[in-house]
């Protein structure tokens, strides 16, 4: 018996079946295409995020820099402003400290005995830097009689001390001017060769030297332990100054006194016994050097050597007072 064919509304559900089931497929794959589109969406999405995030985190990070970079600059010339101007007061101060002691240089001839003692002492000196048999003596009109006075008793001290004499004479030709505070300009050769001991030239050549000595003074020292001296010498003078400044803490203050704070003016007398031999004198003059490696014979500084043995000593008694006065107290 034949096989019987399928009606049409069995065709027609298989049919139905058949597009149901197409229908599910696309339906899955089209799923699988949106969620596949979504993440790569994403993850480009989020990679272009990253990277203009990056690009924005450097331009910012650039001008946050040059913003830094201007404000230290800034910093910097306030900084540099503010200390022009404390350098620029305290050069004021110094000026007018100089100052102030030039316009009292005048009061130096005040007392006739001590002015006299005083240009004995600047003509021996400037003897003893000449090293000439002849000197000519240049000084002020009201200076004549004093200068005729002191130069005797200065070619004696000379004579006395080199075992040879010198002659001198005045110059009245040619006289310092009386606007000079005072003092005297020695000179030999035929004024080849000069010695100003006036007083104005000699406090231009201390101006410098003691520049930093009166800086520490009247500011302070460095904000660091130190021990500094020094040892100077009036340029063309009779007279030494020796200033020694002890060791100090940054924590103390300028005026504390627990620690050495010691300012010596010594050798300010009139007895330059320091005698040249020929040999010194000629290589001065020949090479016009007058820090010869040649030392001067008979140099004697027993003054100075006491003086640092007096710092030295009490240097080291302050700093054991300051040790045991800082020495930290247990409960």
């Amino acid at each position: 018996m034949a096989a019987r064919g399928l009606d049409d509304a069995a065709v027609a559900q298989e049919m139905n079946k058949m597009v149901s089931f197409i229908k599910q497929e696309a339906l899955e794959k089209a799923r699988e295409i949106k969620v596949k589109g979504d993440e790569e969406f994403n993850i480009e999405k989020a990679k272009l995020v990253r990277q203009e995030t990056l690009s924005i985190e450097a331009f910012y990070e650039k001008k946050r820099k040059q913003a830094e970079v201007q404000r230290k600059i800034a910093q910097s010339n306030h900084i540099n402003k503010a200390r022009l101007r404390v350098l620029q007061s305290r050069q004021e101060v110094l000026n007018e400290i100089f100052t102030e002691a030039k316009s009292k240089l005048s009061d130096l001839t005040t007392d006739s005995s001590a002015y006299g003692t005083l240009l004995s002492d600047l003509i021996l000196q400037g003897l003893y830097k000449l090293m000439e048999a002849e000197v000519t003596i240049q000084c002020r009109k009201v200076d004549v009689s004093l200068v005729q006075s002191a130069m005797d008793d200065a070619a004696n001290k000379y004579k006395e001390t080199l075992k040879r004499p010198v002659k001198l004479a005045i110059d009245e030709t040619n006289p310092v001017p009386d606007t000079s505070a005072g003092g005297l300009v020695l000179s030999a050769m035929d004024g080849r060769i000069r010695c100003d001991n006036t007083f104005e030239r000699r406090l231009e050549s201390m101006t410098e030297s003691m520049m930093p000595a009166v800086r520490m003074a009247l500011f302070g020292p460095m904000p660091v332990w130190f021990c500094q001296k020094w040892w100077m010498r009036l340029e063309g003078g009779s007279s030494s100054i020796v200033i020694l400044i002890g060791i100090r803490p940054l924590s103390c203050s300028f005026k504390e006194h627990s620690l050495v704070y010691i300012l010596v003016v010594a050798l300010f007398s009139s007895d330059p016994s320091i005698p040249r031999n020929d040999l010194y004198s000629k290589n001065v003059l020949k090479r016009g050097n007058v820090k010869s490696t040649l030392k001067p014979e008979g140099s004697r500084y027993p003054v100075g050597v006491a003086v640092l043995a007096l710092f030295l000593f009490v240097t080291i008694g302050s700093l054991i007072f300051e040790f045991f006065n800082r020495a930290p107290v247990l409960a």
